[in-house]
């Protein structure tokens, strides 16, 4: 007679159930509605305070003649200086009448990449650069941040920002930071940081840039005439409207072009980005 199994030996043993790994939440992305810090806020000594209104409107000055400058340079000297050389016009110019055309295939682009990557560059950094200097001296006048440092700098790594072969070793100091982050602030250093960190949106956009500047500055100094004017001027704004897309379809890239050095700030978690 077989006994009956009792216990254990009774039951179907259980599969174990698959263990559950929790994901953690995403972090939590700042409004700045209110205004967070980038550092730990120091109070300036007195001496500090008054010498930082002069620093920085002297800054504001600059700034504002390199912007200038800037501006004439990329968008005024080489149309007045290629009329200068062919007042006659391009098309009857000794400049092109013994130059090779078929290596225009090859040399424009490029030069529209170089030329427009560096102008993008001088205005896009010297604009940054005003705009936070200005805010950082209207700050300077305000008794609500008197005491508070009122700006930081930022040293990249890695050749992550523009500059010369050196740089990659010894990095450049991001400077003008405002410590006080708020919406109108996190604006003018996402301008500093696309302006000064490497990334391919700006160098999209640069190269845009100088496709219809030189086509622009080229068919209006050939001079075209007649209905061609009406051609190349619509030719001429298509990457025009190309920047405008860029702009529009990469405007979540902005807010992510940040130095290794505030990765890990809330910089990155903040306004405008919604998740992480």
């Amino acid at each position: 007679m077989k006994k009956e199994a009792t216990g254990d030996a009774a039951s179907p043993r259980k599969k174990p159930s698959p263990r559950k790994t929790s994901i953690a939440p995403p972090a939590p992305i700042n409004d700045l509605r209110s205004p967070v810090y980038l550092a730990n806020v120091v109070a300036p000594s007195p001496a500090a305070r008054v010498g930082r209104i002069f620093g920085y409107l002297g800054l504001v000055v600059v700034w504002a003649a390199i912007l200038a400058v800037g501006i004439f340079a990329t968008v005024l000297a080489l149309p007045g200086a290629a009329g200068a050389a062919a007042p006659e016009g391009l098309s009857d110019s000794q400049l092109l009448r013994h130059s090779d055309t078929w290596l225009a295939v090859f040399v424009l682009p490029l030069l529209a990449l170089i030329f427009g990557a560096i102008s993008v560059f001088v205005v896009t950094a010297s604009l940054g650069a005003l705009l936070a200097a200005a805010t950082l001296f209207v700050r300077s006048l305000n008794p609500a941040y008197a005491g508070e440092q009122l700006s930081l700098s930022i040293l990249t790594k890695d050749g992550e920002a523009v500059g010369p072969v050196s740089t990659a070793f010894t990095g450049v100091a991001l400077s003008l930071i405002p410590v006080r982050l708020t919406r109108w602030t996190k604006i003018i250093v996402m301008i500093q940081f696309n302006a000064w960190l490497i990334n391919s949106t700006l160098l999209l956009i640069g190269f845009l840039w100088g496709c219809t500047y030189l086509f622009t500055v080229g068919w209006m100094l050939w001079p075209v005439t007649g209905a061609g004017v009406i051609v190349c001027a619509v030719l001429s704004a298509l990457p025009l409207v190309g920047i405008v897309w860029v702009v529009w379809r990469r405007r979540a890239r902005f807010a992510e072009v940040v130095p290794t050095g505030a990765e890990n700030s809330v910089y990155l978690n903040s306004w405008p980005r919604r998740t992480r």
